[in-house]
């Protein structure tokens, strides 16, 4: 929506900023080339600081300053060695800002051992204070007040000029920011990397799977947080919307934020989605056009929404049906009612309400097709968890829809002929044809099950169908 800025000429690293600003290059000033600025880093932060000593409200030394304060924190060794920590090469260790060249990411191996409260504290020790602080900075430029960066004293490809509307943007991006980052913070996220990194190997990354090794994943870990994070963006919608007026105005063609001629609908609209969230801070509010949904987010703010006790069990990426318990989810959604959440979670493919409905077709063909296809008398289907198996077609489309099949019988590309005499979405028993055995198994276990016939723990290779039973410290090869 905005014209980009020009970007130093020099190759340096920009992480800094887009620590900040991932859409906008931000200037990273290049020290040494202005008269009434010593040579040296050190120096140059030591003059900022003598002259903010005195004149703590000049708005050049403030921006240089918030600049300084974010390259600071790049350089610091609290976040080199945890970037190391995470993973990255320990050339990492001694960058500067004036360094040509990071080492890629592709470079990076991920530590298994890395505990997320690393990052958690390195953030609200060091990444929270430098965010506040910009805040005040990027605030001491008044409304007819400018800043001019000369292309001569900064090495840069033209001048770049800071006005009170670019002042107002800066402020409302970071005071966004900084909600995003409470918002993180506010709730707990930390996993085992290690074992993240074992399902992604495996192929089983999957909200269920998450959850099963991280039960209170998204509860509420500091409320406070909430608090502070809900202020963060009122202020955000409050800067912005004292901005907008003067991005508006076609009179104004230089600074930081330029919004282009052909984005000014864009511009309004995206200021009228601000008001509306205004309004959902303070109260509620509807949105949407056709089925509009009232919004009101001050219990989420107040720390009422407990995402790891309010959300249904988890089927793979699914939902089960059965255990939306709160349609309200803690009153931010004050009007909404079971029946009404359960159809917007179905239209969105959230929800399943059995084994069978959670699975789906390998073949892409329709209902109409195979039924009239006399030569298909069947489908397969692969269930989020149990695997690929083949049932005969249904006779309908609504059967086809609700996964209604007219032979309870189904062939498992592992177990064989099956008869499922009940399922749950995350669970169920069968009967074994062959060798002639009840059997459970959940989508937690599978493919282990436990054997009723032997009273005992087996497990299914998935590669040759052959088992395996526990004896109790290790799986041997079963023989019948």
């Amino acid at each position: 929506m905005f014209s980009h800025i020009p970007t130093n000429k020099k190759p340096i690293i920009h992480l800094v900023a887009t620590m900040l600003l991932s859409s906008i290059s931000l200037p990273v000033f290049t020290y040494g080339q202005a008269d009434n600025l010593p040579a040296t880093s050190a120096e140059a932060r030591q003059e900022i600081e003598e002259k903010l000593a005195t004149q703590p409200d000049d708005p050049l030394a403030n921006y240089l300053y918030g600049f300084w304060q974010l390259a600071e924190l790049a350089e610091s060794d609290e976040f080199q060695a945890m970037m190391v920590s995470i993973g990255m090469p320990s050339s990492f260790h001694g960058l500067t800002v004036f360094d040509g060249e990071i080492p890629s990411s592709k470079d990076a191996e991920i530590n298994k051992q890395f505990q997320p409260s690393e990052l958690r504290a390195y953030v609200v020790d060091n990444l929270l204070p430098v965010l506040d602080a910009l805040g005040t900075r990027f605030a001491s430029l008044g409304k007819d007040q400018t800043i001019q960066l000369s292309d001569e004293y900064y090495d840069l490809e033209n001048d770049i000029i800071i006005d009170y509307a670019d002042s107002l943007v800066l402020q409302a991006l970071v005071k966004a920011y900084t909600f995003l980052v409470r918002i993180q913070l506010a709730y707990n996220w930390e996993l085992s990397v290690s074992s993240l990194i074992e399902l992604d190997n495996n192929g089983l990354g999957s909200v269920e799977s998450i959850r099963d090794i991280a039960s209170n994943i998204g509860a509420v870990y500091d409320a406070t947080l909430l608090v502070q994070a809900g202020e963060n963006l009122k202020d955000a919608i409050n800067y912005y919307q004292k901005a907008s007026p003067l991005l508006r105005n076609t009179k104004r063609k230089v600074g930081l934020f330029v919004l282009e001629a052909n984005d000014f609908e864009e511009e309004v609209e995206f200021s009228d989605q601000l008001y509306k969230v205004e309004n959902t801070l303070d109260g509620t509010q509807a949105w949407g056009v056709s089925d509009p949904v009232t919004v009101n987010l001050q219990p989420f703010f107040e720390g009422n929404v407990d995402f790891s006790l309010l959300l249904p069990d988890s089927v793979g990426n699914q939902f089960v049906d059965a255990t939306l318990t709160d349609p309200t989810f803690g009153s931010i959604l004050p009007d909404m009612t079971d029946s009404e959440l359960r159809n917007h979670a179905r239209s969105a493919d959230l929800l399943t309400e059995n084994i069978w409905i959670s699975s789906i077709p390998l073949q892409s063909i329709g209902w109409w097709d195979w039924h009239l296809a006399t030569a298909i008398a069947g489908h397969w289907w692969q269930s989020h968890w149990l695997g690929i198996y083949f049932r005969q077609a249904p006779n309908s489309w609504h059967e086809y829809e609700n996964r209604i099949f007219p032979n309870e019988w189904l062939y498992h590309i592992w177990m064989g002929w099956a008869y499922p005499v009940t399922g749950t979405p995350k669970s169920v028993w069968l009967w074994q044809q062959d060798p002639g055995q009840w059997i459970w198994t959940n989508s937690s276990f599978f493919p282990v099950f436990f054997n009723f016939s032997h009273g005992g723990w087996f497990y299914i290779s998935e590669t040759d169908g052959s088992y395996y039973i526990w004896d109790g410290t290790k799986w041997t090869e079963w023989q019948e």
